[in-house]
């Protein structure tokens, strides 16, 4: 079979289904915490991520195994919320690091950061009284 190169088919618009480094206005669809498997009991904390609707523009599947939920309107990614994994330990100088609050740190600063810190308080504040009982 030779190569050709007559019968090359161009991809759709051009436009990646993921989302490219950049200054982006984006939703936060879901926060989830991942395991790091290099470190027992550390997390990763995933924020994923979605682009403003694109006219024109199918996205990836919302659900693969239901079609009925249909395409993202827009790209899609996944940010890691910092370059290392949130674990409990202690520092080189002997101070305290805890997991938990360092990732309830992380919430509270984007929560405010974008102005929601009454959400911040009445919905986290109320998971961990539950968790506490």
């Amino acid at each position: 079979m030779a190569l050709s190169t007559t019968d090359l088919k161009e991809g759709g618009s051009g436009l990646p289904k993921t989302i490219s480094p950049g200054n982006i206005t984006l939703k936060i669809n879901s926060v989830v915490l991942e395991d790091f498997k290099f470190i027992q009991g550390a997390k990763h904390l995933m924020l994923n991520v979605e682009t403003e609707p694109i006219a024109g523009f199918e996205g990836f599947m919302i659900d693969k195994d239901d079609e009925s939920k249909g395409h993202y309107a827009g790209q899609i990614g996944r940010v890691k919320a910092s370059q290392y994994a949130f674990a409990d330990g202690q520092t080189k100088t002997g101070i305290k690091i805890e997991r938990d609050r360092s990732i309830l740190i992380f919430l509270q600063r984007l929560c405010k950061t974008l102005g929601m810190n009454e959400w911040f308080t009445a919905h986290i504040t109320s998971m961990i009284q539950l968790k506490n009982l």
